[in-house]
Order: structure tokens, then C-alpha cells, then sequence
């Protein structure tokens, strides 16, 4: 499993601050809200300290398990602002358009920690802001989602000074109980049980000037951004960067010679660096498809063919022997074992779209 990141103390503590104060409003203490997690209370007026991915996760559970509320990774979103993103947030704000503030925030999105991977793609004629989950969260995704989504979709708004900026956004999860608070949330056509977890953004958005735009300090606040990563994308260890490149558009993976042309690298150099890191190649694209396989079972309704196709398999039977081999358990078993449902879905109609 790709976890190399998953315990590396790589960012603020702006959400978990975020978090703990919302938590308080239901009377639930900081040491009940970070038990488990290894972040210290003292910790929360720390603006050096840093946390993990694996630390966040911890906590998400903990929130998810001690608050009465369903809707409350909704109730979290809400709350973000442009300080929630840290200096990246007022790094944005000083772009000269929505497009430098996406390439600036793209770039150095590991200041504000993502739980989810982060991506911006032009697919379809469309600009769309995806989020994919690299670690395997589980029954936590749909909470990722909307603490990932919820805060992009507030500071978009915020840049533009515009409140109708999406056409729709999609969810790969079934319509929750609590939908109203969506609604409210992002007031926009949502689409649940989509293949991804993503805003469409609508035309002409990119090129439009941010009104508080400042190229004095954007050049700036980017120099501090870059600061604060200690690395771009261009310094990301290969195998991260081949995951990274795989799960940009998942089910239609290129090639390792398409993957070391965009990396500027030639092939056998790909493979040899690869080899170096104990890795190749193929294991991590078996392994972005065991773990979109997973998620998809486990979060979405989709059938097993669909699953098959959306990560690459023509035939739904190597697609079982593959997920077999990959984690000792057919599709239906996993899918059981997560839902608690009997495993009856792969016959299920293709009509899995929900529009809101």
C-alpha cells in the first residue's frame, strides 16, 4: 500500500485546530477529540508544530465516532476559510487570475495537507477539481470528501468573489441522510454514486482576474510556500511520482513509456530508479488498482464489470483473478465484509447516477 507519506509530519495543524474547536461546541473536550492521535493539546497553540496524514485520519475517526451529528464533515467545511489554508490560502488570493491561483495551489498543496489526492484536469471540454483517495480511508471517504471538497469549492467562491462558479459536483457515494446540508452547502447540482469525487467548474472561470490580486506579494507568499514544502513537484521520489501520474485520469493509465516521457526521464531509467526504490513499474500500477477497485466497492454501488472497466480490465473474470491475487479475497467478500450487505450488486443496473 502506498503509505510512505502516511506518517510523515508534513503539515499545520490549522485543520485539527479547526476541528477541535468545532468538536468543543458539542462538548467534547481536546483530549477526548485527540486520543490516539499522538498530537499533544500543547500542541494546538504551536504554529510550528506539524502533523501526518495517519495523525488527521486518527482524528477524523474519533470525530466521526464521538459527535451525534452525521452531517458534521459538512458542518467542518463550512467553517474553512482562506486562513484554513494557511499561507497558501493568501498566496491564491494574490494571483493575478483563477488559473495562476490553481497552478500556484496544485503546486504546493502539501502546505495545506491533503487528505485526498488533489487534482485539476481539463477532460471533456470541462475544468475539473478531482480528489482521489491515496491511502485507503475507507468508511472515513466520504468525510474526506466533504472536508476536501467543502473548503475548495468556499475558497474558490472566495477568490472570484462569485457564488455560481460549478455546473455540478459528483460524489462516489450513495446520496447521504443528510443531504439538505449539502444543498445548503454547495447549492449546486450534485451528482452521487459518479465515478469520481469532483467539481465541474463552469466555462470561463479560469481566465477571469481575482479582484485581489497583488503580484508583489504573490511572488511573496509563493517563495514562502515553496519554503514551507522544502520541495516541488519536480522533487517527489519517482515511485510517488508514477502513482501521482496513474491516478490522474484512473482507468486510462498510460503506458511506462508514456509515464517517463511526461516525467522527462527515458524509460530504462524509469525502470532502473524504480528497481532502486524496491519497486516497478507494475506493482504500483497494481497497486492504484487494488486500491481504487476497493473503494469503489466499498463506497459506490457500481457493479463489478463497472468496477472492472473503471480500472482498466476489458473483462470482468481478469479482473476478479486480479483483485483475488492482489488481496487474497474475491470482490464480492470485500465488498461484504465493508458493507455488511450480502454481495448481490454485481448483477445491478447500470443506472447508478442520482442528480440533486
Amino acid at each position: 500500500m502506498f503509505t510512505d507519506k502516511l506518517h510523515e509530519t508534513t503539515h499545520n495543524l490549522n485543520d485539527v485546530n479547526l476541528l477541535v474547536n468545532l468538536l468543543s461546541e458539542f462538548n467534547i473536550s481536546p483530549e477526548q477529540a485527540l486520543e490516539g492521535t499522538g498530537i499533544d493539546n500543547g500542541q494546538l497553540n504551536d504554529p510550528s508544530a506539524l502533523v501526518s496524514h495517519q495523525q488527521e485520519l486518527t482524528l477524523f475517526n474519533n470525530v466521526r465516532t464521538l459527535v451525534p451529528v452525521k452531517e458534521i464533515g459538512i458542518l467542518a467545511a463550512k467553517r474553512s476559510d482562506i486562513a484554513s489554508f494557511g499561507i497558501l490560502g493568501y498566496a491564491m488570493l494574490s494571483c493575478s487570475s483563477l488559473q495562476h491561483a490553481v497552478e500556484l495551489g496544485m503546486r504546493y498543496i502539501d502546505v495545506a495537507g491533503p487528505k485526498l489526492h488533489h487534482q485539476f484536469l481539463h477532460t471533456n471540454g470541462k475544468s475539473v477539481y478531482r480528489v482521489t483517495d491515496q491511502y485507503g480511508v475507507g468508511d472515513l471517504l466520504s468525510f474526506c470528501v466533504e472536508v476536501s471538497l467543502g473548503p475548495v469549492f468556499l475558497l474558490a467562491q472566495e477568490l472570484l468573489e462569485v457564488s455560481d462558479i460549478t455546473e455540478e459536483i459528483h460524489f462516489t457515494y450513495p446520496e447521504p441522510s443528510y443531504i439538505e446540508h449539502y444543498r445548503e452547502l454547495f447549492n449546486t447540482r450534485l451528482v452521487f454514486n459518479s465515478q469520481f469525487n469532483q467539481i465541474v467548474l463552469r466555462d470561463g472561470l479560469l481566465g477571469r482576474p481575482l479582484p485581489k490580486a497583488n503580484p508583489l506579494s504573490a511572488k511573496l507568499l509563493e517563495k514562502l510556500c515553496a519554503e514551507a514544502t522544502q520541495h516541488d513537484k519536480t522533487s517527489l521520489d519517482h515511485k510517488e511520482e508514477v502513482r501521482n501520474i496513474l491516478l490522474a485520469r484512473p482507468g486510462h493509465f498510460p503506458k511506462i513509456d508514456q509515464v517517463a516521457g511526461i516525467m522527462n526521464v527515458a524509460p530504462r531509467t524509469l525502470r532502473r530508479k524504480l528497481q532502486m526504490s524496491g519497486t516497478s513499474f507494475q506493482r504500483i500500477l497494481d497497486e492504484v488498482r487494488r486500491q481504487l477497485s476497493i473503494n469503489y466497492l466499498t463506497n459506490t454501488q457500481f457493479c463489478v464489470d463497472e468496477i472492472a472497466n473503471l480500472v482498466g480490465f476489458s473483462d470482468a473474470a481478469n479482473f476478479r483473478q486480479a483483485f483475488k491475487r492482489w488481496t487474497g479475497k474475491t470482490p464480492s467478500e470485500v465488498r461484504l465484509e465493508y458493507r455488511g450487505r450480502p454481495a448481490i450488486i454485481e448483477n445491478a443496473s447500470n443506472e447508478n447516477s442520482i442528480a440533486v
